[in-house]
């Protein structure tokens, strides 16, 4: 089974490998709603490792990003936004 891990170049969307889309025009792994291009990590261990040293400098990332999972935003900016209004109570 394929471990990558993969995550937008122009948007917040990530996931497995498995779940990219193509992009129609080059037939490479992109974000399957705005098929943004992306980047990508060996292993779920491995993406992370960059998550997980963020976290020391904002608490709360790694319980956002795994919200984030799955969703496409056009930015980070606009993604924190989002999570925060939906964990008001």
């Amino acid at each position: 089974m394929d471990q990558r891990i993969v995550y937008g170049t122009t948007c917040t969307w990530w996931d497995g490998i498995g779940k990219a889309g193509k992009h129609p025009k080059s037939g490479l792994p992109c974000c399957p709603y705005c098929r943004g291009m992306l980047y990508e990590a060996p292993s779920m261990e491995e993406f992370m490792v960059g998550v997980e040293e963020h976290e020391q400098e904002d608490p709360g990332y790694t319980q956002m990003l795994r919200w984030m999972q799955g969703k496409c935003f056009p930015s980070f900016y606009l993604a924190k936004r989002v999570w925060e209004a939906l964990s008001r109570p």
